[in-house]
């Protein structure tokens, strides 16, 4: 908020009561002619003379044919302000950033707050959050009423969502307020030059989207083959709080184009089908299996019955799929199933096995650490963080080996021709199809935005 002449005022007198405080209490002569001729102490005096004039000569009413006029001033029409959601036009507010080593009482005292006074406000915030917990580049707004030397009110934002106003005034009342959130439908697109996650920072798209994104094709597109010249668009839905995006509600809709084969997807809610993503025709988006456990990595190393071992240096058979990736990236359970093993062994360092059926189950080596709560017996959903990238065990590198077992023997899941969910229900097909042609017409509108230089950090491969 831009502080206002009598703003800056309170500041400087804020500023200057606090040096007198640490002023010493014996200086000798030169010490005494040196302060002065300081100009810190010239303009301290300077400020307060200021100050003393303003509140002394500041327009008083007065009555005048009944009429109430100001001595040396002309009332002007000044629009209504807000701040915080409170009409700020006649409020003086000291804006306050937490700086490094400075404590709550120091900060609540050079503000005229008494200790008295702050036992009781620390009590009232005690119910709804620690006011002890803020922490520095935090702001504390100190509200002021008219020329009032003491703050009637006092703000603290925590997040971007919500904040606080702590009211001064008689007995301390503490409320949360939670800002609007504006639900906003935009779009997105962009060529693949190098990588996915570059693509999308090209096309202004965030962090949060591209992740999205990982979630809704993670069924329909193989993430770790990109193609130089792959393309995608998205429909999503973001939220903004005062105009600024806070986040991604949830993609409504979305198109890859690999290899010169389009894939769609389409999000559907209605009282049958709650927001589950369908394709063109209907079927499921969702796979029994996720494509891989982690997202966004690279193929370190296939499935293969002779490789040469980089810990053993032997040739020796490797059942699993490596997927290389910084350490501590989550790992994901591919499917639905119950902890069948979960512990550390000389060979696969810290691991966890997952039964997901009669016929198939899957296992993660080589984690930095397993997840909390993960344990024998207990049931994980498709998508749920199992544990951690990390070297443990034979292992040269950061990185997880995922093995894919049917019947009780290791295979290549990349070989496997795996169930797939069931399709929606004839009945429901025409209601569906006649909303996906509706979105898809939009979707198909957008115009994909032409590539720029993009930083090559994990690269697409040619096309073939």
């Amino acid at each position: 908020m831009e502080d206002s002449f009598l703003n800056v005022v309170r500041k400087k007198l804020r500023t200057t009561t606090q040096k007198l405080k640490e002023f010493p209490s014996k200086i000798n002569k030169q010490n005494a002619i040196r302060l002065a001729k300081s100009k810190k102490v010239k303009l301290a005096a300077t400020i307060g003379v200021c100050a003393y004039g303003l509140i002394t000569f500041w327009p008083v009413p007065i009555q005048e044919n009944g009429i109430e006029v100001a001595k040396q001033a002309v009332a002007v029409s000044v629009p209504d302000t807000y701040y915080f959601g409170m009409k700020s036009n006649e409020k003086c507010i000291d804006e306050y950033k937490i700086k490094n080593g400075e404590t709550l009482s120091g900060i609540l005292t050079n503000h005229g707050i008494d200790g008295e006074k702050t036992e009781e406000l620390l009590a009232a915030c005690a119910e709804k959050f620690d006011l002890r917990g803020i922490r520095p580049k935090q702001l504390l707004a100190f509200v002021h009423d008219k020329d009032a030397h003491k703050p009637s009110k006092i703000i603290y934002q925590p997040n971007i969502f919500s904040y606080y106003t702590i009211d001064l005034e008689d007995s301390v009342v503490v409320k949360e307020v939670k800002k609007d959130v504006k639900l906003v439908q935009k779009e997105a697109s962009g060529v693949i030059e190098s990588n996915l996650w570059n693509a999308m920072k090209m096309s202004g798209a965030s962090d949060e989207l591209a992740d999205y994104l990982g979630d809704v094709l993670a069924w329909t597109v193989d993430f770790y083959h990109l193609y130089k010249g792959d393309e995608f668009k998205i429909l999503y839905t973001e939220k903004q709080i005062d105009g600024k995006a806070v986040g991604v509600e949830s993609i409504e809709a979305a198109y890859y184009k690999q290899l010169d084969v389009p894939s769609y997807v389409f999000k559907y809610h209605n009282e049958k089908y709650k927001d589950e993503y369908y394709d063109e025709k209907g079927r499921p988006a969702r796979r029994a299996f996720l494509k891989a456990p982690v997202k966004f990595s690279r193929i370190s190393s296939r499935y293969s019955r002779r490789r040469f071992h980089p810990v053993l240096k032997r040739n020796k058979s490797h059942l699993g799929t490596d997927y290389a990736a910084p350490r501590g990236t989550p790992v994901y359970a591919t499917a639905n199933g119950v902890i069948s093993k979960a512990g550390r062994t000389r060979g696969n360092g810290n691991y966890v096995k997952v039964k997901h059926n009669k016929t198939y189950s899957t296992q993660y080596l080589h984690f930095s650490r397993i997840a909390k709560g993960i344990r024998p017996g207990v049931k994980v959903k498709q998508g749920q963080t199992i544990g951690y990238v990390g070297s443990t065990g034979y292992a040269t590198g950061p990185h997880v080996c995922y093995r894919f077992w049917k019947n009780g023997r290791q295979v290549d899941p990349f070989r496997q021709k795996l169930p797939a969910p069931p399709p929606m229900e004839k009945a429901d097909l025409p209601a569906y199809l006649t909303y996906m042609d509706s979105v898809k017409t939009i979707l198909d509108q957008v115009q994909v935005v032409t590539p720029t230089v993009q930083e090559e950090v994990i690269m697409a491969t040619k096309k073939p």
